[in-house]
């Protein structure tokens, strides 16, 4: 079964993170890194202000990655409750 990694911000944002090619990354998905090696994404978090990107991790070390390291980036779902539109 593919889990979807998806994420809820401080503010009560709703996030999913996708592939550069807009499909959902999903737990277990073995993608290539930067030195060659292979690496499973095992979760991450999504941005907590504007500014930020977000993390990703992955399961054979215990560091968080930007997730444009992998193609990667974390769209927001919805506005969430506490929300401020400006």
């Amino acid at each position: 079964m593919t889990v979807p990694i998806t994420g809820v911000d401080d503010d009560g944002c709703h996030w999913r993170l996708l592939h550069a090619s807009g499909y959902p990354v999903t737990k277990g998905l073995c993608v290539l890194r930067h030195d060659g090696s292979l690496a499973t994404i095992t979760g991450g978090r999504p941005p907590h202000k504007p500014s930020s990107t977000g993390r990703v991790w992955i399961e054979e070390v215990s560091q968080e990655y930007f997730p444009n390291v992998f193609d990667m980036k974390w769209e927001r779902i919805n506005q969430g409750e506490n929300h401020e539109t400006k």
